[in-house]
């Protein structure tokens, strides 16, 4: 998977066996990797050299940088837990030992955590300094001020009005989000058409 970031950056997710994700030096591990669009590794915030990658992840998701360069990462869990992670290189965030956080030593907490019931995250964006979060299964767009390194407090927004939210992409240059759903799929059961795109001004 490949997605657009920041300032000419691509973030490219490498899918392995699950199973074995939080497993260090597992080359079956899953791994998220910062790079530009020829493919050359970029450095985070805070770390220029060396291997920019991490490990220990079952499902990501939303992936953004934002205005201070750091990496947010939206983590869809198994059966309790889903996530909101800052991204960090050499950082393992703890699949398969922890889902959500962890007493388990060298493993990364995330720095938000809902029920399975409440998220099933999709799609991040930020927009000044606010990380929008697209929600499936609990059917909401998820506000998540940034707080230097932590989050404040999350608020639900379109509780139910559109079904399940799937994409949230920033707007350029702008203070403004496109907002997708994805209701024409075995889980939303909705007729062919009756998806809908939004653009959603940020006041």
């Amino acid at each position: 998977m490949r997605r657009a970031g920041a300032r000419g950056t691509a973030v490219r997710r490498r899918d392995r066996d699950p199973v074995r994700g939080g497993v260090r030096d597992d080359p079956a591990r899953r791994r998220v990797r910062a790079g530009d669009r020829t493919g050359q590794l970029r450095g985070l915030r805070g770390h220029t050299r060396g291997h920019q990658e991490t490990g220990g992840h079952r499902n990501p998701q939303g992936l953004a940088f934002d205005r201070d360069g750091r990496l947010w990462e939206a983590e869809s869990g198994d059966s309790s837990k889903d996530e909101l992670d800052l991204i960090q290189p050499g950082r393992n965030y703890g699949r398969p030992i922890c889902e959500g956080s962890c007493s388990t030593a060298g493993m990364t907490d995330p720095k938000k955590i809902w029920k399975v019931s409440e998220a099933s995250p999709s799609g991040i964006a930020v927009v000044r300094d606010v990380i929008h979060m697209a929600a499936l299964r609990d059917e909401r767009l998820w506000r998540v001020p940034i707080d230097g390194e932590n989050l404040g407090t999350p608020a639900a927004y379109y509780v139910g009005s559109y079904g399940r939210l799937r994409t949230v992409t920033a707007v350029p240059g702008r203070d403004e989000l496109w907002l997708s759903t994805t209701n024409c799929d075995i889980h939303g059961k909705e007729p062919p058409g009756a998806d809908k795109l939004f653009r959603v001004s940020i006041t």
